[in-house]
């Protein structure tokens, strides 16, 4: 369980090398003690999947969701929530490749798995509707997306409350889909309450208020508001370098934007370094 627990806050720091190591030895100890066809086994393959999808590995993730399916589909009741978990993030690995006709039926049957229960498990309902709505957001079905995502919303703000944080992801999530369509108007007043959501949840310190931050920060560089966008990102900066460290995916992120911002205020001086540091660590 340590060396479990130890691999996923490696993961979460972004240390993928150290978090590898952490889930295959735990791996070979579990299989050691219960065998390779134990449930506790195909937890341990799904979060070593999950990291694999992470960085960018589909084809090493894939095989290793599908051995933890045959493992719970063996051995869990159908539709068990961690079966269900393991499709999911099948599905998410397939949209992330556009695979989109590979993922679509995952969401669903994950859907339909959450609505037979008549909605007792908030999370996993909203959860599933968020997930179907972003496929067809990347597929620029947004006539499709927006009705799952007004549902998601809905749902959460009902059942799990207007303070919860997945209600302010959810509310992220409907903004960008009217950021996307160009209705600014309706997506910044969804954006501010997402961050006020997460700063009352986890401070103003925390890695998601920074998400929170940029995504604010993205709708004001598309209107041109580039004084306000600027403030926001460069908290959304500060705020992943000290919680996450200076090689997380997520501050390359944030250098990203903040150098394109520089560039769009015709500020290249100020860019260089920003986009140079972006390029440094995704090469790492």
């Amino acid at each position: 369980m340590l060396l479990h627990d130890l691999g996923a806050l490696h993961g979460l720091l972004g240390n993928y090398r150290k978090a590898e190591a952490c889930l295959r030895r735990s791996l070979k100890i579990t299989e050691a003690k219960v065998g390779k066809d134990h449930p506790d086994v195909a937890t341990t393959l799904k979060n070593l999947a999950d990291l694999y999808r992470e960085q960018g590995q589909p084809a090493r993730a894939e095989a290793i969701y599908r051995a933890c399916l045959k493992i719970y589909e063996a051995k869990l009741p159908r539709d068990h929530h961690d079966t269900l978990i393991c499709l999911n993030n099948l599905a998410l690995l397939y949209s992330s490749q556009g695979m989109y006709a590979r993922a679509e039926p995952l969401y669903r049957h994950c859907l339909k798995a959450a609505e037979a229960g008549g909605g007792k498990d908030a999370l996993d309902l909203v959860s599933s509707l968020t997930n179907l709505a972003m496929l067809h957001y990347d597929q620029g079905q947004y006539a499709q997306a927006e009705p799952l995502y007004r549902r998601a919303v809905r749902i959460a703000e009902g059942k799990l409350g207007k303070g919860h944080p997945t209600t302010g992801v959810v509310l992220n999530n409907l903004a960008g889909l009217y950021k996307a369509l160009g209705r600014y108007g309706q997506a910044e007043p969804l954006l501010r309450r997402c961050l006020e959501t997460l700063e009352a949840v986890h401070g103003r310190e925390h890695p998601d208020v920074a998400l929170a931050l940029n995504n604010l920060a993205g709708l004001y560089r598309d209107q041109g508001r580039f004084v306000r966008a600027e403030g926001l990102y460069r908290r959304s900066l500060r705020i992943r370098e000290a919680r996450l460290g200076k090689s997380h995916p997520r501050l390359a992120e944030s250098l990203n934007n903040l150098g394109h911002l520089y560039l769009c205020m015709e500020k290249p001086d100020r860019a260089e370094p920003l986009l140079e540091r972006t390029l440094k660590i995704w090469e790492s």
